[in-house]
């Protein structure tokens, strides 16, 4: 296994930009996921997402942590990365029913 430092120094280049956002949740009461929109408008740049499935029951939002989803995306470099931030922001909510 390599440590931080030998990495680097194996692989000095940089290799472009990373980030991540986490989308609110709509509510902080008990209540059931019943649809994802906007999954047809996310970027190619998102390499990890983590998203509730339609029919998952939250008794209380804090025991979830962000439930409403984590996006994780590689990119060219910064304004890319930020860009695509900005458009997961823009197009991905969650349709819930409260319990």
């Amino acid at each position: 296994a390599l440590s931080a430092a030998q990495g680097f120094i194996a692989d000095p280049k940089p290799r472009g930009s990373a980030g991540w956002i986490v989308t609110p949740f709509p509510s902080t009461n008990p209540c059931v996921v019943r649809k994802l929109f906007g999954l047809e408008r996310l970027p190619y740049s998102i390499w990890f997402a983590d998203l509730p499935w339609p029919g998952k029951i939250y008794n209380r939002y804090f025991d979830e942590g962000f439930p409403s989803g984590k996006f994780y995306l590689r990119g060219k470099d910064e304004a890319a990365v930020r860009k695509d931030l900005e458009s997961i922001a823009a197009a991905y909510t969650i349709e819930i029913e409260e319990l």
